[in-house]
């Protein structure tokens, strides 16, 4: 639970610093009737270093939800037209060429900003995924349970109207131990889900 809770934040700060890089690429192409190239290629340069960083992060996201059997697209295609658009932001810039150097950063920023709302919509979209897979998994769970429940009592009544030495001995004995191992099932079955949902964990362990 704690590693998927650690994914979840990653891909958080992720969209977030997407979103952050976004308005500095805005920004950056606002300027570029303005200032100086050479002050610009700095920061375009150091924007393309920080959207490196990030794709290395969405990369190391990728490979985490990999191992939680979680899924999880990294929009690489996304990332190789935003880092072609930087590069030719930088590439113009060099030449002196402003115009196109802000035409490449704004494309570069709009590019962030979808792919970040990809993302998100991504994570939003799994955790309705897995809200409903988990709703259905309680159901299922609670109703066993109540079936157990009635079975138990139903052998129990029985129980105590039968000596040891009747037919019906073993074959109950037989159905309670079904019952039992039923009940594992269970009670294994809570637990898994009490690990993916933290609203039932304190209670499932409590009990």
């Amino acid at each position: 639970l704690f590693k998927d809770l650690q994914r979840k934040q990653k891909i958080e700060e992720t969209v977030k610093n997407l979103r952050d890089m976004s308005e500095k690429q805005e920004e950056l192409s606002e300027k570029a009737g303005k200032e100086e190239s050479q002050n610009l290629e700095k920061e375009q340069d150091q924007l393309n270093k920080e959207f490196e960083d990030l794709s290395k992060k969405l990369e190391d996201i990728e490979k985490q939800s990999n191992e939680l059997n979680k899924s999880f697209d990294a929009r690489e295609e996304e990332q190789k037209d935003i880092s072609q658009e930087q590069k030719s932001a930088k590439s113009n810039l060099q030449q002196k060429k402003n115009d196109s150097a802000a035409k490449s950063q704004k494309n570069a920023a709009q590019k962030m900003k979808k792919m970040a709302d990809a993302l998100e919509e991504q994570m939003q979209s799994a955790e309705m995924q897995q809200a409903h897979v988990d709703m259905n998994a309680l159901r299922e769970i609670l109703e066993n349970l109540i079936k157990i429940s009635h079975d138990q009592e139903r052998i129990m009544k029985n129980f105590r109207t039968i000596a040891v030495s009747d037919p019906r001995f073993i074959p109950l004995s037989q159905e309670q131990l079904n019952i039992s191992n039923d009940a594992k099932i269970i009670e294994d079955s809570l637990f898994a889900l009490a690990g993916r949902v933290m609203q039932l964990e304190a209670m499932v362990t409590k009990e």
